[in-house]
C-alpha cells in the first residue's frame, strides 16, 4: 500500500477533526506462512522508520493539531476526486461523501504498522501486523487488556492469522498452528480445536495434506476460508482459481461457496536445480473478504493485462450457502505501467534476490498494462463492500467506491489519501491514519456528505 503526503480533504464540508487514539507498538514483523512452498493470504503491511520515541511524540501531536488547517490547504482549487469514477463508471448522478476524523486528538505509543480492527460496543481490538496478540482498548484509548502472546501452548499464537466476535466470545485463527481458540470477553481462555487436513496427491503426483485455510467465522459458527494450493501448482498451471469454501470448527470442508480467478500473484524464479517463489510485485490477485453478520463472501477479480482501454474490477456477492447475490463489473480508469517503471522493480528485485536469482527475475516477472484499479477492500458487516481505488499520479486524495448490499453504487467518498478503513458496521467506521512518521493511530470515521453530483 503506498504512502503518500497527505493534503487531505475537500474544503466545502469545513474543518476537520482529528481523533488519534493511542497504540502500543507492535514487537516483530510479520512473518512468511510455516511452509515456504504453499500459497499464502497475502497481508500487506508497513513498518516506520525507528525514531527516538520523544520525537515521535512531538511529531504526532503536531500533525494531530495542524491536520484541520493542513487537510483542507492546497486542496481549494482542486474538483471532486469523485468526479472521474462517476464519469469511469457511467453514473453522473452518484453522490459524494467525505471521509472526516472526529473526536479529541490524543498522543500516546502507537504500533508500527496494523493488520486488524475489530470493534464491539466500546472495545477496539487491534492486532499489529506480525503481532501474536491481540491489544484491547476502550473508545477513548485507555488500553484494557492483551490477549494472548506469542507461544504454542493453549492461549498463545504463532501464526495469528484471523479474529473477530461472536457474541461475548473473541474467537481467532492461527494459521501457522491450524488451531481456532476462543476467549471469554475479558481475555481469559476458553477453548481450541485443531484443524484437520486432509490427505491427497498434488498435481506434482506427490503426496499432501491439504489444509483449508480459514478467515472468518460467520453467525452460524461455521468458517469460510479458502482451499489450500502448492505454489508450484499454481506455477505450472494447474490451479487457477481460487476457491472459497464453509468449513467446520475442525477445519472439514462442508460446501464450496465461489471460486475467484487467481491472477498472477505468484512469481517464479526458476534455474536449473532451484526454484523460488516470490510475490509479483505487479500482481493482480483477487480479493476476498466476508461481511460476517450478514454471511456473504465478496470477491474482487481484476482485469489489468487484457483490457485494451482501461481495467476492470468484477465484484461478486455470495452468501455463505454458495447462492450468488449479484455480480457487478466496473470499468474504472487506470495508470498504465511504464517502461521505466518495470525497470526499476526489475532492478530492485534482482537487488533482494541475490546474483543465483537476479538473471531469471525479467522473464518471471508479470508486467500488465494497467496497475490495478482497487488496492483495498473492506466489507460492511451488515452487508455492502467498501472499495479503495488506487491513488492517481500527483493525486492527494484516496476514493472509497462503495457498493450496498444489493450491488448498487451507493456513493463515492473522498478521503486524505493516508487515511485506510478498516473496519464497516454501517455508519460505524474505523480505520488508521499514518502520521508524518508512517506511523499509524486508529481513528473513528464518520461520512458527511460532500457537494451533489452534477
Amino acid at each position: 500500500m503506498e504512502r503518500r503526503r497527505t493534503d487531505g480533504l475537500r474544503p466545502t464540508v469545513g474543518v476537520v477533526r482529528c481523533w488519534f487514539v493511542p497504540f502500543e507498538r507492535a514487537i516483530a514483523p510479520r512473518e512468511a506462512g510455516a511452509e515456504a512452498d504453499r500459497v499464502p493470504v497475502v497481508q500487506r503491511g508497513r513498518s516506520a522508520t525507528p525514531v527516538h520515541e520523544t520525537v515521535r511524540c512531538m511529531l504526532r501531536c503536531s500533525f494531530a493539531l495542524l491536520c484541520g488547517v493542513w487537510g483542507t490547504a492546497g486542496a481549494q482549487s482542486r474538483g471532486s476526486a469523485c468526479d472521474d469514477v462517476r464519469a469511469d463508471v457511467g453514473a453522473l448522478a452518484l453522490p459524494s461523501a467525505v471521509l472526516q476524523r472526529v473526536g479529541p486528538p490524543v498522543a500516546n505509543e502507537t504500533l508500527d504498522s496494523i493488520a486488524r480492527i475489530e470493534v464491539a460496543g466500546a472495545r477496539v481490538f487491534v492486532q499489529g501486523v506480525g503481532a501474536q496478540q491481540i491489544d484491547v482498548y476502550a473508545a477513548t484509548g485507555r488500553r484494557l487488556r492483551t490477549v494472548g502472546r506469542a507461544g504454542g501452548g493453549p492461549g498463545e499464537f504463532r501464526g495469528l492469522s484471523a479474529f473477530g466476535l461472536r457474541g461475548d466470545t473473541l474467537w481467532t485463527i492461527d494459521a501457522e498452528l491450524r488451531r481456532l481458540s476462543f476467549f471469554s470477553a475479558d481475555g481469559v481462555y476458553l477453548a481450541s480445536s485443531r484443524m484437520a487436513g486432509v490427505a491427497g496427491r498434488a498435481a506434482t503426483g506427490r503426496p499432501v495434506t491439504r489444509f483449508a485455510l480459514p478467515i472468518a467465522m460467520v453467525a452460524d459458527g461455521t468458517l469460510i476460508g479458502t482451499r489450500d494450493y502448492l505454489a508450484a501448482e499454481v506455477a505450472r498451471g494447474a490451479v487457477t482459481s481460487q476457491v472459497v469454501v464453509r468449513l467446520s470448527r475442525t477445519g472439514a470442508e462442508l460446501d464450496s461457496i465461489t471460486a475467484v480467478p487467481m491472477g498472477h500473484d505468484a512469481l517464479v524464479l526458476r534455474g536449473k536445480d532451484w526454484t523460488q517463489y516470490r510475490e509479483q510485485p505487479f500482481t493482480d490477485g483477487p480479493f476476498v473478504v466476508v461481511a460476517r453478520r450478514a454471511g456473504v463472501v465478496y470477491t474482487v477479480a481484476q482485469d489489468v493485462a487484457t483490457a485494451a482501454d482501461a481495467p476492470s474490477a468484477t465484484v461478486t456477492a455470495t452468501d455463505v450457502r454458495g447462492r450468488r447475490l449479484w455480480q457487478r463489473v466496473l470499468r474504472l480508469r487506470g495508470s498504465r505501467v511504464s517502461r521505466g517503471e518495470v525497470d526499476s522493480v526489475t532492478r530492485r528485485l534482482e537487488s533482494k534476490v541475490g546474483p543465483k536469482f537476479a538473471g531469471a527475475v525479467r522473464g518471471a516477472l508479470f508486467v500488465p498494462r494497467f496497475r490495478r484499479p482497487v488496492d483495498a477492500v473492506v466489507a460492511d458487516e451488515e452487508g455492502g463492500v467498501w472499495l479503495r481505488l488506487a491513488e492517481r499520479s500527483g493525486s492527494s486524495l484516496a476514493v472509497y467506491f462503495v457498493l450496498d448490499r444489493d450491488g448498487r453504487v451507493e456513493r463515492c467518498v473522498e478521503a486524505g489519501s493516508r487515511a485506510y478503513v478498516r473496519w464497516v458496521a454501517g455508519d460505524s467506521l474505523w480505520g488508521e491514519v499514518l502520521d508524518a512518521d508512517d506511523v499509524p493511530t486508529i481513528s473513528r470515521f464518520v461520512v458527511v456528505p460532500g457537494r451533489p453530483a452534477r
